[in-house]
């Protein structure tokens, strides 16, 4: 369980208008504030910022973590559309970490208190099992900092937790987006002759579904063709930065 200090604790200003999303999203994003701001006055900073500066209807976010007390805070909440990655938010949440990680160095109590908020959302039925990737992944942008992205594949094995996720299929035959994308690069990273048809193209088809099965085999893990948390978790081992996502 991780505790969210809500928007009333911090301070929040009530949002110019508020849209609802279904729920659970399939896709969830790292951010960073790219900025100094700690606490529920950074967070107030943040709000300001963004409904009186950029003219948004309220903070831009789901939710956020202080970098150094690792307190979680409620932005938009859950369930509510946001303002955090163009494109994505009608199908999105974010989790966003005050600071700026492209000279800031990330800790590893942070990566886990990432994890756990991950994890937790997951349970709550608002997300995926793990994170879909960084904001850069779909925009031209450096967020959430360099220090911060290279630890996604971390934060991902920690969010799930082999041990009391066995029996969670985290994608399936059908799935499509980041999430399938980077497990289908590890399998590339596994072996590169795998998905020689359709390569790393974010589509959790038949090939994928093959290729899976034989990771699984190959592990001696439980065989379905999905992956499920202990498939996730040694499925990312293999992912290196430098895998052509072309077949």
């Amino acid at each position: 369980m991780v505790d969210i200090i809500d928007r009333r604790s911090w301070g929040a200003r009530a949002p110019r208008r508020r849209s609802t999303i279904p729920l659970p999203t399939p896709e969830l994003w790292l951010h960073h504030t790219a900025g100094g701001e700690r606490g529920a006055s950074g967070m107030r900073s943040i709000q300001n910022f963004h409904m009186d500066i950029r003219g948004w209807s309220d903070i831009a976010y789901s939710y956020l973590i202080d970098r150094d007390s690792l307190a979680v805070y409620e932005g938009r909440g859950a369930g509510v559309l946001g303002g955090h990655t163009f494109g994505r938010n009608s199908i999105s949440h974010a989790i966003c970490v005050m600071g700026n990680f492209d000279v800031m160095p990330v800790s590893d109590a942070l990566v886990g208190r990432i994890a756990e908020l991950v994890a937790h959302g997951h349970r709550q039925g608002w997300w995926p099992a793990m994170l879909t990737g960084g904001h850069r992944d779909v925009r031209a942008t450096s967020c959430p900092g360099d220090n911060l992205y290279g630890r996604i594949d971390e934060i991902n094995r920690r969010a799930v937790d082999p041990g009391d996720e066995e029996d969670n299929v985290v994608l399936r035959n059908g799935d499509r987006g980041e999430a399938v994308r980077r497990f289908q690069t590890a399998l590339k990273g596994w072996n590169a002759r795998s998905l020689p048809r359709f390569g790393a193209d974010g589509d959790f088809g038949n090939e994928t579904e093959t290729w899976v099965r034989n990771f699984q085999s190959a592990h001696d893990l439980g065989v379905s063709g999905a992956i499920d948390g202990v498939t996730a978790a040694l499925l990312l081992e293999y992912r290196p930065d430098d895998v052509d996502h072309s077949a």
